[in-house]
């Protein structure tokens, strides 16, 4: 019996069906290319006349109410253009559109070889902004004329158990009142899309000598502080919130780290002042520059 080269030929069962959004699709068993043999990818394609044009699909929606936790996931990746993968929500049009967080990988080791040199993943437990047909939604959003191309592979769209919450953005309270007296991000802000992060160069173990002259190290209390810069999709009210959050003091305040769940000391970098791009009519988005330290 002849064998499987397709070695992922479940890459689209974790969700009902596909629709173009944009472009036209079809189905690349990659034999040649992204990540290896049998690395199958749903592709939507399109020639554009301009930049800023958009390819894409969409699966089928399934039916959800505002604040039910849904899982969602997926590999996804581009060419010619920039890309995302989404949490869709609609009836007959969109009505709102989340960002699924990219994962962060290591710089390097064995889980950079293969799908990840070339497709991006993507993971979050998310809380439907609002009642309709849920979807899960990978688009290409072209730089300037010519072909491009979104790659989705391993999709994935469900409602979990209810013991299963998304990530909770306020840190609730504390027992400590140095920290219950801290400032805290504003739980209303939407969830920030990382842009880059990076740990500042802190010696966290510190060699030295014993009695018996055997060299040793030591433990150093406290680990090194993370660098993120991040941006927010935020309406124009929001980013106003977020210009007065910066200004009203310059003392630390309590952050969870997106998709960590990590409390962590905030304080902003020098060159991370809010600055916004606009993204659209009553829309920008919020850039930031943050430094943590995990409590």
């Amino acid at each position: 019996m002849a064998g499987n080269d397709l070695t992922n030929a479940s890459f689209l069962d974790g969700t009902g069906g596909w629709t173009a959004v944009g472009g036209t699709l079809s189905v690349d068993e990659g034999q040649a290319g992204r990540g290896g043999k049998g690395r199958a990818v749903l592709v939507a394609s399109r020639v554009a006349t301009s930049g800023g044009q958009t390819a894409g699909a969409r699966s089928t929606g399934v039916a959800v109410t505002a604040g039910q936790t849904l899982e969602v996931a997926g590999l996804y990746g581009s060419t010619g253009a920039s890309v995302e993968l989404a949490l869709a929500i609609y009836s007959g049009v969109t009505l709102i559109s989340r960002t699924v967080l990219p994962k962060i990988r290591s710089a390097a080791g064995v889980c950079r070889q293969g799908a990840p040199e070339l497709l991006n993943a993507a993971y979050a437990l998310m809380a439907a902004p609002q009642t309709g047909l849920a979807s899960v939604e990978v688009v290409a959003t072209s730089g300037g004329a010519g072909a491009f191309e979104a790659w989705l592979s391993k999709p994935y769209l469900d409602a979990v158990w209810e013991d299963r919450k998304a990530y909770v953005w306020d840190p609730g309270l504390f027992a400590n009142p140095d920290l219950s007296a801290m400032r805290r991000w504003p739980a209303h802000f939407p969830p920030i899309l990382l842009e880059g992060y990076g740990n500042q160069k802190t010696k966290i173990r510190e060699a030295f000598s014993g009695d018996s002259d055997r060299e040793g190290t030591l433990r150093k209390a406290g680990l090194p502080a993370i660098n993120v810069t991040g941006r927010m999709h935020m309406t124009l009210a929001q980013y106003a919130d977020l210009e007065d959050f910066h200004t009203a003091s310059d003392d630390p305040f309590l952050f969870v780290r997106p998709e960590t769940a990590q409390l962590c000391r905030a304080t902003w970098r020098a060159d991370g002042n809010p600055d916004d791009e606009p993204t659209g009519v009553g829309t920008v988005y919020g850039m930031i520059g943050l430094q943590l330290v995990v409590l």
